[in-house]
């Protein structure tokens, strides 16, 4: 192996009676070792960030646990709690000091404030399941080349709740089968969390009258 090494083509003299053979040719040395920029490969094996939020949105399926909070820079906050699975929902919207409950069967819905024990059909849908406008960002990139786990989509304001911004950026973890959104706009800060939960039960429509 170590003629082999050596650059020389000629053989070696054989050593001479009590000739010190010990000492190793100065190029016999190991051939350097060189690696590829792993940082590239990553990068370019990545799926493009709009197919990952897609395939994210995938994955959590149609049955799944929300829960997310509004905050203005003064303090007030908004806060949305509930499950969704199919094409019924159930949640609770809290604001200051009112709470209503929100019933979604098929379109047709529900509500009731503060605890009251009567539902009134209601011929509005109120601000409930988030999913919907947060599949559908006007742009969505990585936070880095390499990192599959974190993206940076832009929002219309109005379209997740923070009217009177033009747009925002709001950051998205995937983690496994649950995504978390937030933002931090002028001091109003959004945070969404969505998790799958496929073992739900259809929510029904509540008994009136």
């Amino acid at each position: 192996m170590l003629a082999a090494a050596c650059s020389s083509d000629e053989t070696p003299a054989p050593a001479a009676p009590g000739e010190d053979t010990t000492e190793i040719a100065a190029d016999a040395t190991e051939p350097a070792v060189t690696t590829e920029d792993s940082t590239a490969t990553a990068s370019e094996t990545l799926v493009p960030a709009d197919e990952a939020l897609a395939a994210a949105v995938a994955e959590l399926g149609s049955s799944y646990r929300f829960d997310s909070v509004i905050t203005t820079a003064s303090g007030d906050t908004v806060a949305v709690n509930g499950i969704r699975v199919g094409t019924t929902s159930s949640y609770t919207v809290e604001a200051g000091d009112a709470a209503v409950e929100v019933v979604v069967v098929d379109n047709a819905v529900w509500i009731r404030q503060d605890g009251n024990e009567e539902w009134l059909a209601s011929g509005e849908n109120p601000p409930g399941d988030p999913l919907a406008p947060l599949t559908t960002p006007t742009a969505v990139t990585r936070r880095a080349p390499t990192d599959s786990a974190v993206l940076v989509a832009t929002y219309n304001g109005s379209d997740i709740g923070l009217d009177g911004t033009p747009t925002v950026e709001v950051d998205i973890v995937i983690d496994g089968t649950q995504l978390n959104f937030t933002a931090d706009t002028n001091g109003t800060t959004m945070s969404t969390t969505l998790s799958a939960d496929p073992g739900l039960d259809p929510v029904t429509a509540p008994a009136t009258g």
